[in-house]
């Protein structure tokens, strides 16, 4: 394999797949890669950068793309016509020496509308599939030494709804719930939603629905075998 990732000192990031996929030992207790390196293949794209920043900056846009997306713009203000009240003139047009006024309700008094005030309104950012996709690639590259590849009986098939079971599978495994740890399945598992919603720290996912801000969160990231396979067809590795 051949791996060129310096982000600090080189403008090219280059991945080569491997000839040969590792062999993964799964069993109860071990189904761990403890090595970083053996627990996720890289991918077999070829990524060129025409600067150093380029890959950290296209996924800071992504994610910054994705916290404004995610955004619910619901603050609301009334303007002059929707406030309650102020259907009769306060006083007549002329002869009193004030200033003309139509409504109680108007923006210039005290308990009237507001102008140009909040409304509720969707804000939408676009990011192109391709730049979101190579944003994907690029952190998992990035978070590669905290990936690992688990069992699929540990979680895909955990018919568990119990939180003190995925806190015992952790501590097999060698982690903690203080940890923030994203688990990567091949479908949903409500069964195992159920079991660490209680657990701040532990986030789950699916393999064809992953996202930067999951993945730049995570301290650790535990992949099923099958899921891998997963993110191999859906992102095209």
């Amino acid at each position: 394999m051949e791996t060129k990732r310096s982000l600090s000192n080189s403008i090219t990031l280059v991945i080569e797949k491997k000839e040969q996929s590792p062999k993964v030992s799964i069993g109860n207790s071990e189904s761990l890669l403890r090595d970083p390196r053996q627990a996720m293949d890289f991918p077999s794209r070829t990524f060129v950068f025409t600067s150093e920043s380029d890959p950290i900056g296209l996924i800071h846009r992504v994610y910054l793309t994705q916290l404004k997306n995610a955004r619910n713009h619901t603050a609301s203000t009334k303007t002059k016509s929707e406030v309650r009240g102020g259907g009769r003139k306060p006083w007549k047009q002329k002869g009193t020496g004030r200033a003309r006024a139509g409504s109680t309700r108007s923006p210039l008094w005290v308990g009237g509308g507001v102008s140009f005030g909040p409304k509720p309104h969707v804000v939408y950012k676009k990011i192109n599939k391709k730049e979101r996709r190579i944003a994907i690639l690029s952190a998992l590259l990035l978070k590669n030494k905290k990936c690992v590849i688990v069992n699929p009986a540990s979680f895909d098939d955990s018919e568990t709804s119990k939180t003190k079971e995925i806190l015992k599978k952790l501590k097999e495994l060698n982690f903690t719930a203080s940890s923030k740890i994203l688990i990567i399945l091949t479908a949903p598992n409500k069964k195992l939603w159920l079991a660490t919603r209680n657990l701040k720290n532990i986030d789950i996912t699916v393999g064809n629905c992953l996202n930067i801000k999951q993945l730049l969160k995570a301290n650790h990231i535990l992949v099923s075998s099958s899921a891998m396979l997963l993110i191999r067809k859906t992102y095209e590795i």
